[in-house]
């Protein structure tokens, strides 16, 4: 049996496996899977459903040209692994199961050479209903810290729900770690920046492209200040799983400066900017000491 042909440095991508893993979203899916069906029916789509009890027979009975599979064993990177080992393509994208994909997006995606071996779009928000007017912008939208152009990646970072990735290099680093990510309705974070990194470890090209874009649902439980916090609470404690830069000393340092100076910034912007409300010094106060209670409690479990 002869070896794969792998493709070479500046081949073009001409053959894509789309994975999209749900859990207990299936109207959302119908919508995001009829984007796709209409940009391009010869695309490769798999759906890893993530959740046993979510009857998704009439999203199916729609799409009979869509994979679908069920992954058992809960957790996002376990479906995402799933979806890998479905896949029969060299390159992988994944997507988010809230997410509409524009159709100029996947042009651009055939329109790129392989110089990047993971490569990240942007999302931009998508609302079903009147979002508050506290919400942060960033809460539905991409927020770029370079240049608006197809590049390394830089101070930008990576987002697992719009991502190309080289499948035969995921494999080579194990996978997404099944320690890090979404379990059901658990807030947690980590396993696409653990892959970003993993890349970079390995002198992988690393990439942004702002010309893939999706519409990104987002859902009305984040317009209660609980996510928010909690969300907080979960960045901490995930980037100290895949950093492991601080010690119990250091993260208490940090977590006494924070409570008490860090809420000057955000008391400034309450009185003078207008459209800066009491929620939002909630969650950039309350949000950065959850997010140091986070990190303190993943040191002190590795302890």
């Amino acid at each position: 049996m002869q070896d794969a042909i792998l493709p070479k440095k500046g081949d073009m991508i001409k053959h894509l496996s789309i994975i999209i893993c749900t859990f207990n979203r299936g109207e959302i899916l119908f919508e995001c899977l009829n984007a796709i069906k209409s940009i391009d029916e010869s695309l490769e789509i798999i759906v890893v459903n993530n959740n046993k009890d979510d009857n998704i027979e009439h999203v199916k009975l729609s799409f009979p040209n869509v994979k679908f599979v069920a992954e058992p064993l809960l957790g996002l990177s376990h479906a995402r692994n799933r979806g890998v080992q479905e896949s029969k393509n060299d390159w992988l994208f994944f997507l988010d199961d809230d997410a509409i994909l524009l159709a100029e997006s996947v042009d651009h995606i055939f329109e790129m050479t392989n110089e990047f071996d993971l490569c990240t779009g942007i999302w931009k928000a998508w609302y079903k209903s009147p979002a508050p007017n506290w919400l942060p912008y960033s809460t539905g939208n991409y927020i770029l810290r370079g240049e608006n152009q197809i590049r390394d990646i830089g101070d930008d970072y990576v987002s697992g729900g719009v991502m190309l990735i080289n499948k035969q290099k995921l494999q080579e680093i194990g996978g997404f770690p099944t320690n890090l990510g979404m379990t059901g309705d658990i807030v947690a974070y980590g396993e696409e920046t653990y892959v970003e990194e993993e890349f970079k470890k390995r002198g992988w090209e690393v990439g942004i492209n702002p010309n893939i874009v999706i519409d990104h649902l987002v859902g009305e439980h984040k317009y209660k200040l609980s996510w928010h916090l909690e969300a907080a609470y979960a960045k901490g404690r995930d980037n100290q799983v895949i950093h492991e830069k601080e010690n119990l000393l250091s993260v208490l340092i940090l977590l006494i400066k924070v409570m008490l100076f860090g809420w000057m910034k955000p008391l400034i912007k309450l009185l003078v900017q207008s459209k800066y409300y009491r929620q939002n010094f909630i969650i950039d106060y309350i949000g950065n000491i959850k997010y140091h209670l986070g990190v303190w409690s993943s040191v002190r479990n590795s302890e």
